[in-house]
């Protein structure tokens, strides 16, 4: 099974947008990738998330689990990849000391041949991650084209 790398937009939302209660099939599935390990990010993912104070800091701390360190060889990608798409990084974040996920999550899916999964779209020109993806031959989805890989269909069911 592909083991998927979910970038920071992607569980705020999901935790900001798809209730339990409302979307149960999603989550049944999602719990299940969850459970397997198919599915993780980078502990520079929960640190971003840790800047919030609200449900989804809660929710994402329940699986803290699976927001994991950045591995020797991880830093070292993800700084190759800062020093070639500079961009990547806000110079705001870096000048506030926050931290800053996407080349980490990149890295982590370079040195697992995982798959990264944003809701960022790919734009011209641009060091966002899908462009940073592209670049490099590391396959990038968008959140909802992650439901499409995975073969998840949803219907009202009342």
């Amino acid at each position: 099974m592909s083991k998927y790398i979910f970038d920071t937009c992607v569980w705020i939302d999901l935790y900001g947008h798809y209730p339990r209660e409302t979307f149960e099939g999603l989550w049944e599935n999602l719990d299940i990738l969850l459970n397997d390990g198919s599915v993780v990010s980078s502990s520079e993912v929960l640190r971003e998330i840790g800047k919030r104070d609200d449900l989804i800091l809660a929710e994402v701390k329940k699986i803290a689990h699976l927001f994991r360190k950045p591995t020797i060889e991880e830093m070292s990608i993800a700084k190759e990849i800062v020093n070639k798409y500079q961009y990547i990084v806000k110079k705001k974040s870096i000048n506030n000391g926050n931290p800053e996920a996407d080349a980490f999550v990149i890295a982590m899916a370079k040195k697992s041949n995982g798959i990264v999964v944003t809701t960022e779209e790919l734009k011209p020109n641009a060091q966002k991650i899908p462009n940073v993806c592209k670049d490099l031959n590391i396959e990038c989805l968008h959140f909802h084209d992650f439901f499409k890989k995975e073969n998840w269909k949803f219907k009202n069911s009342k």
